[in-house]
């Protein structure tokens, strides 16, 4: 009668335990593995890193998103020009990337954006932008409010001087 008694106790020990952990978890049933379980108070937990896949998101960081016009300045050996230019910035999380659109004079430059993002509350953007030709600007920009402000510079190449640009665009209101 002692084993009996004592597999009974532990049998409704058992149980009791499972009764807790399911109350706590806040799910009336099983547990899918790799999935996201909802308590009663609506709170969703996120399920084991790298079981499901995500979006390359990050809420913190901030949003870039949007076309800019404004100017760009070009110094290459001495001779500085000015002209407009229009960006607008796609984002995926930290990725950035979009048509880069430069005007000087009546000569009009389709590029090409591509870089990333940091910053939580002030936005820091690193991008390269390119041409049909094998030369890219190498940026780095800060958005301060709707203005984003940057340098950039082209290497020299080959019998090609090295070229410095300033950038100051403004984002276009959506609405």
């Amino acid at each position: 009668m002692k084993g009996l008694g004592k597999r009974v106790a532990c049998a409704i020990l058992a149980s009791l335990l499972s009764a807790s952990l399911t109350a706590c978890s806040g799910t009336s049933g099983a547990v899918t593995p790799g999935r996201a379980q909802t308590s009663t108070l609506g709170a969703e937990r996120a399920p084991a890193a790298g079981v499901d896949d995500f979006a390359d998101s990050d809420p913190d960081i901030v949003n870039v998103a949007g076309t800019y016009t404004g100017t760009i300045t070009e110094v290459e050996s001495g001779h500085t020009r000015s002209g407009t230019l229009t960006i607008t910035i796609s984002q995926s999380g930290k990725k950035i990337s979009g048509p880069f659109e430069v005007t000087f004079g009546s000569q009009v430059d389709d590029l090409t954006l591509a870089g990333k993002v940091k910053g939580r509350k002030k936005a820091h953007l690193t991008f390269t932008v390119t041409g049909k030709d094998a030369r890219a600007a190498y940026f780095t920009a800060k958005l301060i409010g709707s203005t984003l402000k940057g340098t950039g510079d082209v290497p020299a190449s080959g019998s090609k001087p090295e070229v410095s640009l300033k950038i100051d665009a403004t984002r276009e209101s959506s609405g």
